[in-house]
């Protein structure tokens, strides 16, 4: 049956086929959306946005400090191929560095928690990376924690323990990338920023970035009530903003407030971000999502972004 009239997609369409192309995958890096959640909004009495950034390659904002990352080494002295790459993760840097290591044809080695074994470690051995699992309850800056075996892993394979945690590839990637996006996207117009603490990295690099562009908007950190930042070291982890120790990237006198989330109301939020709004991201966007709320009910009638770090896809169910 052939149509009388063409089918007309309308000018949305048109628009997302033309920006579609990309000069490679790794330029597919950033560059997220951010769109009002009207429901969200409405109810908390202020304009809040989510910037979509399990739409990064690797489903996470964490795609950004893994290719700087990597680009500054290869920067600092070029990679042999077959170099092997070795990180201490929760999960998403992982998983960034493990299909970018692959691309660029370097091994990749994680070194994580055994409790983070699931959908992100899948991700990572999917495209040839080695998951290394720790059972061990040793902090993580020990000897015996996740830094210390990936050290020693990266110096018994001749590798480079890329180590987020002091990297300063890591802000300096939110400095020049995320800052200037969120600027781009809200037309200067934002009072508050919302973002997890995990390395510290989101924050150092946005507020240096906030600094130069937008100097009066109010930045906002968020860790689980389990973290080192919370009252409760031995309570809730939420993957990803669970920092056990300070890391040296993380200025935090650059925070104008730190919220701290139980696991519990994370996950509440995200399967009601997920039933309300449409949006299937993970707990860490639900823990972001209650602070932007709390600053809402601070400030009524205020502009607030929070990030939307990354899927479900990555994890275990959460309900």
């Amino acid at each position: 049956m052939e149509r009388s009239q063409p089918l007309d997609l309308g000018p949305r369409w048109g628009y997302h086929r033309a920006m579609s192309r990309r000069d490679d995958l790794f330029a597919c890096i950033g560059g997220t959306p951010t769109f009002l959640l009207p429901k969200v909004s409405a109810a908390a009495g202020a304009q809040i946005f989510g910037k979509a950034e399990y739409l990064n390659p690797g489903g996470s904002i964490k795609d950004r400090i893994a290719l700087a990352m990597v680009e500054a080494a290869e920067r600092a002295g070029p990679l042999a191929p077959g170099t092997t790459l070795v990180e201490a993760t929760a999960g998403n840097t992982g998983i960034g560095l493990a299909w970018i290591a692959a691309a660029r044809g370097y091994r990749f080695v994680a070194v994580m928690n055994a409790a983070d074994r699931g959908p992100k470690t899948q991700a990572m051995e999917a495209v040839g990376a080695e998951c290394v699992l720790l059972d061990s309850h040793e902090p993580w800056d020990s000897e015996e924690g996740a830094l210390g075996v990936a050290r020693r892993i990266a110096e018994s394979r001749g590798g480079l323990f890329l180590n987020q945690f002091e990297n300063d590839a890591n802000p300096v990637a939110h400095e020049h990338g995320t800052a200037p996006e969120i600027v781009a996207d809200m037309e200067g117009d934002v009072d508050a920023v919302i973002v997890g603490i995990g390395t510290g990295g989101t924050v150092t690099g946005l507020a240096r970035g906030f600094a130069k562009l937008l100097p009066n908007v109010r930045l906002i950190g968020v860790a689980a009530e389990g973290s080192y930042l919370g009252t409760e070291l031995e309570g809730d982890r939420i993957a990803g903003i669970t920092p056990d120790f300070p890391p040296r990237v993380f200025e935090q006198d650059l925070l104008h407030r730190l919220d701290t989330i139980t696991g519990d109301a994370a996950a509440v939020a995200a399967r009601r971000l997920a039933e309300i709004e449409g949006i299937p991201a993970g707990h860490s966007s639900g823990a972001l999502l209650l602070a932007a709320e709390a600053e809402a009910r601070r400030n009524p009638g205020s502009r607030i972004l929070f990030t939307l770090c990354d899927s479900l896809r990555n994890y275990k169910p959460l309900w």
